[in-house]
């Protein structure tokens, strides 16, 4: 089935950026949200008979950055299919068969920040971004994901560009910033907490059970 994503993704490069306001974001300050928005879905979900549950279907490319980036692209895959307790199947994909694609942006927006890791937009099966002012045109349902990295950030530790690459994931699945002490992979004061945590595995299950 054709979508209207395909259109959007092979003009990849070109694509408007004034409204890339749903970043992963390690060292500027978080919105306070389990969710990016209320009632925002990641939208390729399955029931599962053996798990008893639906489970959300992630089909990643990561052929469009470095070496070290498709690494830790790959091995946040599995973090993420290994510790959700069968609520996440992160494969990577080839371009043609991808939902969330990775990419290094060369000219990195001055309205993203020059501290921003990887910035996360959400499209609807049409290509319309969904954007935080609320007038959503869509079911709610997130059909396509880009993640967007900062050229910079080749020169930060590893172990940062992972753990933002690890984030980017969760927004995918719909999650926002938690508050300050919470135990969860999505908390910006806590760079311990690199897999998901009983937290995180709580509201996949309230969000997609």
């Amino acid at each position: 089935m054709m979508k209207g994503r395909y259109s959007m993704k092979y003009c990849i490069t070109t694509i408007a950026l004034l409204f890339a306001i749903l970043s992963s974001i390690i060292f500027l300050t978080p919105a306070y949200a389990v969710e990016y928005f209320p009632e925002l879905r990641w939208g390729h979900v399955a029931y599962s008979i053996n798990y008893g549950h639906s489970f959300l279907s992630f089909k990643v490319n990561n052929s469009m950055v470095n070496e070290t980036l498709k690494s830790q692209i790959y091995d946040s895959c599995k973090v993420w299919t290994d510790n959700s307790e069968n609520y996440v199947s992160a494969h990577i994909s080839g371009f043609d068969n991808s939902n969330i694609d990775f990419v290094e942006k060369s000219d990195w927006p001055c309205e993203w920040g020059s501290l921003t890791v990887a910035s996360t937009l959400l499209y609807d099966s049409y290509g319309n971004m969904f954007k935080n002012d609320g007038l959503f045109k869509s079911d709610l349902k997130v059909d396509y994901a880009q993640v967007f990295i900062n050229p910079s950030a080749k020169d930060l530790p590893p172990d940062i560009t992972e753990l933002a690459v690890r984030r980017s994931l969760g927004h995918i699945c719909c999650f926002g910033f938690p508050a300050k002490y919470t135990v969860s992979i999505m908390n910006p004061f806590n760079q311990d907490y690199t897999v998901p945590q009983p937290y995180d595995i709580g509201e996949l299950k309230k969000l997609y059970q």
